[in-house]
């Protein structure tokens, strides 16, 4: 007689393992500079495509910036200015859609390469989201992940597994699914500082310009693995009838490094 083996301890200490030691090494932290001090204010993805570097956010996340405020990225205990070409998407045409992105300076990548990871381009593809699947990341870097040890401020990344949002949710809040992931918020976030499960209550703050991920998990007899891919950018929270996260497809950001940047890639489809 055969025994059953429950995988999803297994599947959570993969993922977890994932998220501490793949996709937070994509990820920044933006702060703002204040002078003596540089506060937290939202979170960012590092790209490679077509031999040029990139950092994706939100649009509003860079519209806070200009020529002479530009956003500052800790690499150890020093912060950086990120430098570079920035475009962002006009809210005018299509307020859903909150993409923007620095081309960054060349001068900056070799530096910032010795504390992160820029993802290949091939780690990014179209998708369209899965109802009742529970398979997709939101790994960013929350305001409310901070704390003072006396000398300096001190953060940390938190990453949400999530399930999309039905329908009904996208016509509440006047969402298109062509452009537009939500995400439910009714369920545990798994805290990376401390390995805690806990309700995020309003600790949402932050996450803006973090990446949404699929996460496809894969079974060889007992050997479990997990392919990740880059499938959004997260944009804004709602806490009015339906408390939910939103983000933007990644192929529109992609769009616009073609139109713009003249990147000869096409964007993948993702039929996993």
């Amino acid at each position: 007689m055969s025994t059953f083996i429950n995988p999803v301890p297994k599947i959570n200490l993969a993922i977890d393992d994932l998220c501490k030691t793949r996709l937070v090494k994509h990820t920044c932290q933006l702060f703002e500079d204040h002078g003596t001090s540089a506060i937290p204010f939202a979170s960012g993805v590092f790209v490679e495509a077509g031999g040029e570097f990139y950092m994706f956010t939100a649009a509003h996340v860079l519209s806070s910036f200009g020529e002479s405020r530009r956003p500052l990225v800790r690499c150890k205990d020093e912060f950086i200015e990120l430098a570079g070409i920035v475009h962002e998407t006009d809210s005018e045409k299509d307020n859903t859609i909150d993409l923007g992105y620095f081309k960054l300076d060349h001068r900056l990548v070799e530096k910032i390469k010795l504390h992160y990871e820029f993802l290949p381009v091939e780690k990014i593809r179209q998708h369209k989201l899965r109802q009742g699947a529970a398979n997709y990341c939101v790994i960013g870097f929350p305001t409310a992940n901070q704390y003072h040890d006396g000398i300096r401020i001190r953060t940390g990344a938190s990453a949400l597994m999530l399930q999309p949002s039905n329908c009904k949710v996208y016509k509440h809040y006047q969402f298109t699914e062509d452009s537009c992931f939500i995400l439910e918020m009714n369920g545990k976030g798994i805290d990376l500082v401390t390995d805690a499960s806990r309700q995020l209550k309003d600790e949402l703050y932050g996450y803006s310009g973090s990446g949404l991920w699929q996460l496809i998990i894969f079974f060889n007899g007992a050997e479990l693995s997990i392919d990740y891919k880059l499938i959004g950018i997260m944009t804004e929270f709602r806490k009015g009838k339906y408390y939910c996260l939103i983000g933007n497809k990644i192929e529109l950001l992609l769009q616009g490094l073609i139109l713009y940047q003249g990147l000869k890639i096409r964007p993948r489809k993702n039929h996993v």
